[in-house]
């Protein structure tokens, strides 16, 4: 009876831990979802807007361009500067 009670007690420790685990990591996973993901996609989204403007400008330093080619190449600056601003 003593070996049971002994058997009983470790598993119930380990079960208490166990909920502890599960509580805590609902908690992280709750602030991963609320605060870390919003931060990854509008770095994302500005890594894409950043990207636009370093080929747009590297277009315009190509010779050669016709004049609505570089007024394109404008106005893609002009879009992800919008992108990145909000305005």
């Amino acid at each position: 009876m003593g070996g049971f009670a002994i058997v009983a007690l470790i598993t119930l420790a380990v079960g208490f831990t166990g909920w502890q685990g599960s509580s805590k990591l609902k908690e992280d996973i709750d602030e991963v979802g609320s605060s870390n993901l919003p931060i990854i996609y509008n770095s994302l989204s500005m890594k894409a807007s950043l990207t636009a403007v370093k080929a747009a400008l590297r277009t315009l330093l190509s010779q050669g361009l016709s004049a609505e080619e570089h007024e394109r190449q404008y106005a893609r600056i002009a879009g992800a500067g919008t992108k990145l601003t909000g305005r």
